[in-house]
């Protein structure tokens, strides 16, 4: 996902990819497509809802997989309910762009 900490602003409403992030992103391929997230969930949201799917959408939490505290932490702080059905992305970050 696009934030201010892969990206630097050229000018007013336009701004450009860390070089850094670029290469950190080329792990999954060479080409990548930008979308606007709220519209996207929306739809993917609207499509769900009219063929009765059940869905679930909550915010991806990565941690190094070798913090283990780090993730004995994540898990302790999420709701009995929550711990459960949790999604966490484990990555090895000993040679990417930092988290």
């Amino acid at each position: 996902m696009l934030s201010k900490k892969n990206c630097y602003r050229l000018s007013d409403g336009f701004y450009s990819i860390n070089w850094d992030f670029v290469d950190e992103m080329r792990q999954f391929g060479e080409y990548y497509l930008i979308i606007n997230a709220f519209e996207f969930i929306d739809a993917v949201t609207e499509e769900l809802e009219k063929t009765q799917c059940y869905y679930e959408y909550h915010r991806i939490t990565y941690i190094d997989k070798n913090n283990h505290q780090q993730m004995r932490y994540y898990f302790a702080g999420l709701s009995s309910e929550r711990r459960e059905f949790a999604h966490l992305f484990i990555k090895d970050t000993s040679d990417s762009y930092p988290l």
